[in-house]
């Protein structure tokens, strides 16, 4: 059976070379085209092992540091959560689930992960946005609230796609930044896509 390998854009796996282990989908940036595509193209083939999602993702400069990690490194996302559905009010964020307007968990977990992480990369949380900002304001409350490590676009897409139709999973994000910086001469792009293919060859 096949792996499906799913990551958000082309560039993020650009270094990667055919391998039969491998089907690809790019699902495009974002929760929409995620969800759409990925839900597409399991519904259309249900015969791979497991899915694979890789790309880049910031870190918040606190858990790089307390958990002695570096830009460029990848890190297994144990659990992830849309980061900013729900309401900002004056009193702080509120997730939908807060509000009582849904009955699911702020978090979506993979139950799957300690089996799937057989590289044994380092394990951590994350949180999937729709906008990325350099507001310290917002930054601070994202993190107040959820306390998770990582930031990307689409993680959290892929749990709930692959928790909906039970298909293991594994989302893993290559730190390119911290959160907040938007000064791209300041990111690790070079050594989070040669972690990517390192890790991709060793499949």
């Amino acid at each position: 059976m096949k792996i499906l390998l799913v990551s958000a854009t082309a560039f993020e796996i650009s270094g990667f070379k055919s391998n039969p282990v491998f089907d690809v989908l790019i699902t495009g940036v974002g929760v929409p085209g995620t969800i759409l595509n990925l839900q597409k193209k399991l519904l259309s083939n249900k015969d791979y092992s497991h899915v694979l999602q890789i790309g880049f993702g910031g870190v918040h400069k606190v858990a790089l540091e307390s958990n002695d990690w570096e830009l460029g490194d990848m890190i297994a996302i144990g659990k992830d959560a849309f980061g900013d559905i729900g309401a900002m009010e004056q009193s702080g964020f509120r997730s939908v689930t807060d509000m009582g307007l849904s009955h699911q968990n702020n978090w979506l977990e993979n139950t799957n992960i300690e089996q799937l992480n057989d590289k044994k990369l380092p394990l951590g949380t994350a949180i999937t946005c729709n906008t990325i900002t350099d507001n310290i304001e917002i930054i601070t409350e994202q993190y107040n609230y959820w306390h998770a490590d990582i930031e990307s676009m689409e993680g959290a897409a892929l749990h709930f796609v692959c928790n909906e139709y039970n298909i293991p999973y594994l989302q893993i994000r290559a730190l390119t930044n911290i959160i907040g910086d938007r000064n791209k001469g300041n990111w690790k792009i070079k050594p989070a896509l040669d972690s990517i293919n390192h890790l991709l060859e060793s499949y």
